[in-house]
């Protein structure tokens, strides 16, 4: 008797305190700050994750000398392989690649200015997730300085950068739960499953944060059960702790919300009919809201 419950992910704004990271700036008349965007980071997610890839269209239209140029980055290496570097920004990485990862502006190198103005069109800011991230507003002026002779030629940087952070996600979006075989009998209570919904949290305490509505568009046989297409057998749904879900509740009131992700779905007979044996499909929908 297979029952499917598929799980809705609500998208709803996250709004978050903004904070402004501004470290010291370089000399403005060398300043080429590259233009960022916003970015939905969830924590959950691995660290070393690519979150973006921003083509360096406005590096092309530098001028830079000829010779020999040295690049510093005053921010420590976070995977040399990747060329990645902190940024500053908690739990934020970058690195300064052209679109293949064959050439990366790495601290204490040096490269040929007539090979690095052949390549400018070529180049993308890449930002990773490296550890907790923080969420804000930012603006990074120096992320990496390009010098001819110990003297600075370009300073470049990122602005725009808008950072907002998830602490939970859903894994994935159906989940189909599937009943042991029962005989039908008098007993009241026919078969029982268990199920969690595929949403995941950093921390344990980060559960409170989460609400879950759960909705059915079909025949109700009272508010804990749900009619299935078997005459005279019903569903019910109820949080592992035993609080049933109430299927007649609005989506509005706040008693029908749940904050766990651990369910008990049982079949039961409905006394008023006679019950019938076979097999049925039941979806129900649960809206994830995070806060």
């Amino acid at each position: 008797m297979p029952v499917t419950l598929r799980t809705a992910l609500l998208s709803l704004p996250l709004c978050f305190l903004s904070a402004a990271f501004c470290p010291a700036h370089a000399a403005t008349e060398n300043l080429l700050m590259l233009k960022g965007g916003a970015l939905s980071v969830k924590q959950v997610q691995a660290d070393g994750t690519l979150l973006a890839t921003w083509p360096a269209s406005t590096f092309s239209r530098a001028k830079l000398p000829g010779g020999d140029l040295q690049i510093s980055i005053a921010q420590s290496e976070w995977n040399k392989d990747r060329g990645i570097y902190q940024s500053g920004i908690p739990g934020i990485g970058f690195s300064f690649c052209t679109a293949d990862g064959a050439t990366c502006l790495q601290n204490g190198k040096t490269i040929s200015g007539d090979r690095l103005r052949s390549e400018m069109g070529n180049f993308a800011i890449r930002l990773f997730k490296i550890g907790n991230v923080t969420a804000g507003d930012f603006t990074l002026p120096a992320l990496l300085t390009i010098s001819s002779q110990g003297t600075p030629a370009l300073v470049l940087g990122l602005n725009a950068l808008k950072l907002n952070v998830s602490q939970c996600s859903v894994t994935r979006e159906n989940l189909r739960v599937r009943f042991p075989d029962a005989t039908l009998s008098k007993k009241n209570s026919l078969s029982t499953v268990g199920f969690h919904l595929p949403v995941i949290c950093k921390n344990a305490a980060d559960y409170d944060n989460i609400s879950i509505y759960f909705s059915f568009s079909g025949q109700r046989v009272d508010a804990r059960h749900i009619a299935t297409s078997l005459p005279g057998i019903a569903l019910s749904v109820k949080n592992e702790a035993g609080r049933y879900v109430d299927f007649s509740a609005a989506a509005n009131d706040p008693n029908a919300r749940f904050h766990d992700t651990g369910y008990v779905a049982q079949l039961v007979r409905n006394p008023r009919e006679q019950a019938q044996a076979g097999e049925f499909d039941v979806s129900i929908t649960a809206e994830v809201e995070m806060r």
